[in-house]
């Protein structure tokens, strides 16, 4: 089973982004653009169909190639991420072969080439993977979002999603090892906040290596920072700026460097405690690795 990313963005037909989402949602497909002129009573095979695309778009075939020909890469079961033009996520069951559909609504809507799949609304940001919401930022039209949690993420939230039976991971896991480091960075986040600590989200920043973010305390407005680290990236007490509090969160107990005064270290069983006790102000992501690996 792989898992993808698609974009429904028409170039041709109205050129309207909802209209062509709402003939997916209500076709049951997901699917991209690049029509042919071809017979109505003719029958289209993708080899024939490649043969007339390249021969209709000499410029942009390449293109053409690669969003088509992922598309028909795409097997049964396959997983695909979508977004609507609301910013609310789907995800896609693919249930059938490739077809070239020509009808007046998918011309108008240049939803051509396209393959069948149950579609699910998913629902904000607060419940898609980090890589596939990085995936959204490439221009390529359709491309695979890579990494076994993403598979076991997927592959989970569809069935629950849908009322089938969600499948399980066997064995013990450990839940952190499957939250992305913006994960760990939203909980500590919230845990610090629960403990008297405002956090400025604009000054979130990824470029800052010593640190992920700034807090005032609540009582006297004292400044303090927290670098967050996940993985096998130690937390390092030396990046840290001198004199400053400052938080630090690694989820394996990895540092390096000695512990300075002004810096508190702050638990695994702290926070994995502090999730547990406060599942509601959690992103849904978060609770569902949790019923994931039973956390």
């Amino acid at each position: 089973m792989q898992v993808w990313r698609i974009h429904i963005r028409p170039k041709g037909g109205r050129g309207d982004y909802a209209y062509a989402f709402d003939v997916c949602r209500r076709q049951g497909v997901v699917g991209v653009g690049w029509q042919v002129e071809r017979a109505n009573a003719e029958g289209l095979t993708l080899e024939e169909y490649l043969r007339r695309a390249r021969d209709t778009y000499p410029d942009s075939w390449s293109s053409c190639r690669s969003a088509v020909g992922a598309l028909a890469a795409m097997v049964q079961e396959d997983l695909v991420w979508t977004r609507d033009t609301h910013g609310i996520y789907w995800l896609g069951l693919v249930e059938g072969p490739w077809e070239y559909r020509d009808t007046p609504e998918n011309c108008d809507a240049d939803i051509a080439n396209v393959r069948p799949a149950r579609l699910i609304e998913v629902g904000t940001i607060a419940r898609v993977p980090g890589k596939v919401i990085a995936s959204m930022r490439s221009r390529r039209t359709v491309q695979k979002v890579e990494g076994q949690d993403i598979k076991i993420y997927s592959r989970w939230l569809f069935a629950k999603l849908s009322g089938e039976m969600t499948p399980s991971l066997p064995g013990a896991r450990d839940v952190f090892e499957f939250l992305s480091d913006q994960d760990c960075e939203d909980i500590v986040f919230v845990f610090l906040q629960r403990h008297g600590w405002v956090v400025f989200p604009a000054r979130r920043q990824a470029d800052t290596m010593a640190y992920e973010y700034v807090l005032h305390a609540t009582d006297d407005g004292r400044e303090a920072t927290v670098q967050v680290k996940t993985g096998q990236t130690p937390g390092d007490f030396h990046t840290l700026p001198g004199g400053r509090q400052a938080f630090v969160f690694q989820p394996n107990g990895a540092y390096q460097g000695r512990q300075p005064e002004h810096v508190q270290v702050i638990g695994r069983d702290e926070i994995l405690a502090f999730m547990r006790e406060n599942r509601p102000l959690l992103p849904d992501i978060v609770k569902d690795w949790m019923d994931i690996v039973g956390a």
